[in-house]
């Protein structure tokens, strides 16, 4: 019966190590579906985003040429021609102010592209430094049975 304990502990310790292996498995997979999830996500929001802006570029469009137009007619009717002097200036003002406009909303669009982008290198490298950890830790566990062969 004596002898038969070294065998007992050592069954019981490669039991362990087989449910620690099967948990840091179950935890690998859980980590991976994780990151695939906030992936998608933040590409979800990405393209609404993408969508978001390109409205509104499309606004700023139709404001811009609502502007100019209205302007157009009031200084026609003003006896004041839009193609040269003061009435082409009216019109280049407006344009100008369309162009800062358009200009400031694709700045924020792309900060807020940069920003996601960001978020998606750092969260990447952080679901690998997990992985290495449990890659590490099946090494550690791997180690370990060998050692309880060796002493078998």
């Amino acid at each position: 019966m004596a002898a038969a304990a070294p065998f007992i502990g050592l069954a019981i310790s490669a039991i362990g190590v087989a449910q620690t292996q099967s948990q840091m498995s179950q935890q690998k997979k859980a980590v991976k579906a994780q990151a695939n999830q906030t992936a998608l996500a933040r590409q979800q929001e990405l393209n609404q985003r993408t969508l978001d802006q390109r409205l509104k570029e499309k606004q700023l469009e139709r404001e811009r040429r609502s502007a100019v137009a209205s302007s157009r007619a009031r200084l026609g009717a003003s006896g004041v021609s839009s193609v040269g002097g003061s009435g082409a200036a009216v019109v280049k003002g407006l344009n100008q102010n369309y162009n800062e406009a358009l200009a400031d909303s694709r700045k924020g669009y792309d900060m807020t592209v940069s920003g996601l982008n960001l978020l998606n290198d750092t969260s990447g490298s952080s679901v690998g430094g997990a992985a290495q950890g449990l890659e590490l830790a099946k090494g550690v566990l791997g180690l370990g049975s060998q050692i309880a062969g060796i002493l078998e």
